[in-house]
């Protein structure tokens, strides 16, 4: 009769159910890390949007750029990383000023996130000045190589202890 030994077995069963365990709470806190390097990229990129004083442009008249009080307005919104949402595997977040109120321009009161979004996309009377999506565009790689990294050493944390 043959007879066959394997050590480690209980070791490598224990560590894989501590991290099936902590698998969401790993996944939350480094998309948290990569969402923070996603929302400075996107607050620096509001930064550069160009302007000039508000002027009302006459149909089929140039386009306008947004005016310093249309970029005052969206600087000045509740900018940042939404709370994370999901459901087993799935863990999600967002970054920006999505639900940050509304502002005041022009004798009216008009939601922050509508003004942004003038801002980026333009419209029949402003320029269109993507510069949200151009930093999410160049900020991705970094934001992935850092929830990578986190996700690494908190994984190493756990196997190590």
């Amino acid at each position: 009769m043959r007879s066959m030994q394997i050590t480690g077995l209980d070791e490598l069963t224990e560590e894989l159910t501590q991290a099936a365990e902590h698998a969401q709470g790993i996944a939350k806190a480094s998309l948290y890390e990569g969402a923070g390097v996603m929302a400075n990229a996107m607050h620096a990129a509001l930064n550069q949007i160009k302007t000039e004083p508000f002027r009302y442009v006459p149909e089929g008249g140039t386009k306008r750029l947004p005016s310093p009080e249309e970029k005052a307005a969206v600087l000045a919104a509740r900018f940042g990383v939404a709370k994370h949402g999901g459901s087993g595997a799935e863990v999600n977040t967002v970054v920006g000023i999505a639900g940050s109120g509304y502002v005041h321009l022009v004798g009216k009161d008009v939601p922050a996130a509508e003004v942004l979004r003038a801002i980026q996309s333009g419209t029949s009377f402003m320029q269109a000045q993507p510069v949200v999506r151009k930093a999410i565009n160049g900020a991705k790689g970094a934001a992935a190589a850092k929830i990578a990294a986190e996700a690494e050493a908190r994984l190493q944390k756990i196997f190590n202890d």
